[in-house]
């Protein structure tokens, strides 16, 4: 099955950087572990964000890398 990954991570100007990634995984899990190392690759020490999706799940996955707690209301 073919999956979707974005990593989005905020740059010193205050925009944000965007890496897009397609594959293909036997399985979800499978698919999740390859994603974490990604994410791991490409973010480093630097805070970001990632989701994983495909088309026939939607969203699979998603983690917030080394950044604060969202707050709670």
């Amino acid at each position: 099955m073919q999956y979707h990954l974005r990593i989005a991570r905020p740059r010193p100007q205050g925009s944000v950087d965007i890496h897009s990634t397609a594959f293909n995984a036997p399985t979800i899990g499978a698919a999740i572990a390859r994603s974490a190392e990604m994410v791991d690759g490409f973010l480093g020490d630097r805070p970001g964000v990632a989701m994983l999706t495909s088309s026939y799940r939607g969203l699979v996955w998603s983690q917030r890398h080394k950044m604060p707690e969202p707050p709670f209301s």
